[in-house]
């Protein structure tokens, strides 16, 4: 993917372990949001939970990454991931969970759908979100970040990045 996207013949850096991510239906999982909170000590936040809107940078990943984000299967609307593009460029508080504060308000989500197998690329900045699964069928995607220099992290360094070279192989 960095060579077909980028052009990259050399070192690009990126996340050493994908995120499968797991959007299970609402009405299913609504009376288990505790068993999901156990398992989400397990595994980590936005695996099986929703993450609310935020940029990644927030969360301790590196400023300078861009995130793939694809299709296992269908992403359907009403089961996706929500971009705020009104939101492109302002850097709105938060708090030490990573959660927006309530005062900003990010401008209305533009949602999409994919084919299995499709990928959406996005700067990590980019304000983003979990939609509420409100479908009958549970949406799977893996998603990775990468970055063509070397990561740049806001403050802690809790993600492993790889650095990667093409003529060492895959």
């Amino acid at each position: 993917v960095a060579y077909s996207l980028f052009r990259v013949e050399d070192v690009f850096y990126a996340e050493a372990e994908p995120n499968i991510r797991i959007n299970f239906p609402f009405d299913v999982v609504a009376d288990h949001q505790a068993q999901l909170k156990t398992a989400e000590k397990l595994v980590g936040a936005g695996k099986i939970t929703l993450h609310g809107i935020h940029q990644d940078s927030w969360y301790h990943h590196p400023w300078n990454t861009v995130n793939l984000w694809c299709g296992i299967g269908a992403v359907l609307p009403g089961n996706g991931l929500g971009f705020y593009p009104e939101a492109w460029g302002k850097y709105p508080s938060y708090d030490e969970r990573g959660l927006m504060k309530a005062e900003n308000f990010p401008g209305p989500a533009m949602n999409f759908q994919l084919d299995r197998g499709d990928i959406v690329m996005f700067r990590s900045e980019q304000l983003h979100a979990s939609e509420l699964n409100q479908t009958d069928q549970t949406r799977f995607v893996v998603s990775m970040r990468l970055t063509l220099d070397q990561p740049d992290y806001p403050e802690k360094h809790l993600f492993d990045y790889r650095k990667i070279r093409f003529q060492e192989g895959p």
